[in-house]
C-alpha cells in the first residue's frame, strides 16, 4: 500500500483533520521546540502548531514526486539511469516520511494538551523505527542522485552501488532498532548521545565500506600486469 501515490496526500489530510479536531483543546501558546533536556524553549500559536507540520510534509512529498524528474543522471543519461524499476521504493520512502511526520505531529500536539509524553524519548523511538523501515527498503534502490549512498564511486559502478546498499541497508535497520531501544530504556540525554553515536557510526561505516568495495571491484577489473614488461 505504501507504494501508492495517494498514501502521502491521505496522511497529510489526516494530519490536518486531527489538528482541527484538537484545536479547541490546545492552549494559546503551544510548545514547538525542546532542548536536549526535553524542556520546551520555544512556543508558537495554535494555528502554527496545527498547520506547520502538515505544510512541511506537503513540501517534502512534493520533493519526492518532483525529484525523479529533475535528477541530472536521468536527464543526461536516460538510457542508463531510470527511476522506473524502483519508483515503488521511492514512493515507499515518501510514505514512510509522511508517517514519521504524522507521528511527530500527534506527539507535539498531544504534549501541548497535557499528554504525559517524554518528547526526547518519543522522537528517538520514532526516528529509530523510521531508520529501520528506510533501511529495509535501501537494497531495492537503483543508482540515482536523490536517495541512497550517493558517492562518486557508488554512482560510477552498478555492482558497487548494489553491494553498498545491500550491506548499508542491513546496517541501517540495526541502527534504527538500536536507536528505538535506546529511546525506550535510556534517559533522554543519554539516549540522545547514543542516537548521535549510532547515526554517525552508520554514516562513516557505509561511506568507508562503499569506498572499500569500489577499490575491490576496481582491482578485479584492472588488467593483469605483464611480468615481462618490467
Amino acid at each position: 500500500m505504501l507504494k501508492q501515490r495517494w498514501v502521502g496526500p491521505l496522511i497529510l489530510i489526516a494530519m490536518l483533520v486531527y489538528g482541527l479536531i484538537v484545536y479547541p483543546s490546545l492552549p494559546e501558546r503551544v510548545p514547538i521546540h525542546w532542548n536536549v533536556n526535553g524542556v520546551a524553549d520555544n512556543w508558537g500559536s495554535r494555528e502554527m502548531a496545527i498547520f506547520f507540520t502538515p505544510l512541511l510534509g506537503a513540501l517534502l512529498w512534493a520533493l519526492f514526486m518532483v525529484a525523479p524528474r529533475l535528477d541530472p543522471l536521468t536527464i543526461t543519461s536516460p538510457e542508463r539511469f531510470s527511476y522506473a524499476p524502483f519508483m515503488d521504493t521511492i514512493l515507499r520512502y515518501g510514505s514512510l516520511m509522511m508517517i514519521f511526520m504524522a507521528v511527530i505531529h500527534v506527539i507535539t500536539l498531544g504534549i501541548a494538551m497535557g499528554w504525559p509524553i517524554q518528547i526526547g524519548n518519543a522522537i528517538m523511538v520514532a526516528i529509530g523505527f523510521l531508520f529501520a523501515a528506510l533501511g529495509n527498503e535501501m537494497g531495492r534502490l537503483k543508482r540515482n542522485s536523490f536517495a541512497g549512498i550517493r558517492m562518486p564511486w557508488t554512482l560510477a559502478n552498478e555492482e558497487v552501488w548494489r553491494i553498498s546498499h545491500r550491506v548499508g541497508g542491513r546496517a541501517m535497520v540495526a541502527t534504527g532498532l538500536l536507536s528505538a531501544l535506546a529511546g525506550i530504556v535510556l534517559p533522554q540525554q543519554t539516549g540522545f548521545i547514543v542516537l548521535m553515536v549510532l547515526v554517525f557510526g552508520w554514516t562513516f561505516f557505509t561511506l568507508g565500506y562503499s569506498y572499500w568495495v569500489s577499490r575491490q571491484v576496481a582491482s578485479r577489473a584492472a588488467p593483469p600486469t605483464d611480468p615481462a614488461a618490467s
